[in-house]
């Protein structure tokens, strides 16, 4: 499949991606970069073709990035081609991954040694070089795991709310009780910075926030 089709995924089903805006941008490739990291660990082989480079703020495929900040429309339009197959995976990674934030997503793949290894030759902006398909397959094989755990996950009743630029995600279900706490929210983000949080009632019907 093509890599656009996946970044067009992602612009539909996850609001940070459909920003419109360079932290759009950023999740968008960010998580195209974990989509194909994820079908290699659970199925051996890429999720697309195109080249994964290393940029200074972390893995980058240039014609996402360039079709994101260029083309006005493309966040509107609809992806084609994905199988059932393809979109277990894309849910998952919206899932683990999605409603992080910009800055939580450069920090997690540069900490990550298929970009890391790049770190000082990316701050070259002529001087890019691919991320090898064989050095992540290795070291994200672990993701398999993290595929079997989450991909039987109820998402279409996962729901973000942003606040002070913390990111908050909660089960819609909880809808009408997480409201009630807002301000409870936005006294904790002032604290945060640039993070994101699952939120859920316990048993007591208390707010609790945790990473």
């Amino acid at each position: 499949m093509k890599v656009i089709d996946v970044a067009r995924w992602f612009c539909e089903n996850n609001p940070q991606a459909s920003a419109n805006d360079s932290r759009g941008n950023v999740v968008v490739e960010k998580l195209c970069y974990y989509a194909q990291a994820m079908y290699l660990a659970v199925y051996n082989e890429p999720l697309f073709e195109e080249k994964i480079l290393a940029w200074e703020k972390g893995p980058v495929v240039e014609e996402v990035y360039k079709t994101y900040k260029y083309n006005n429309s493309f966040i509107h339009e609809k992806s084609n081609s994905i199988s059932n197959k393809e979109e277990e995976i894309l849910k998952v990674i919206n899932s683990v991954y999605g409603y992080k934030t910009p800055e939580e997503l450069i920090e997690s793949t540069h900490a990550e040694t298929p970009w890391k290894q790049y770190e000082e030759v990316a701050k070259d902006r002529n001087n890019n070089p691919e991320i090898d398909i064989e050095t992540m397959k290795q070291y994200y094989s672990g993701l398999k795991e993290v595929y079997e755990m989450n991909k039987d996950n109820e998402f279409e009743n996962e729901r973000l709310i942003t606040i002070n630029n913390c990111n908050f995600i909660y089960n819609i279900t909880n809808i009408q009780e997480i409201k009630k706490y807002k301000k409870q929210l936005q006294l904790f983000a002032r604290r945060q910075q640039f993070k994101s949080f699952n939120v859920m009632l316990d048993n007591s019907g208390e707010l609790a926030i945790y990473e």
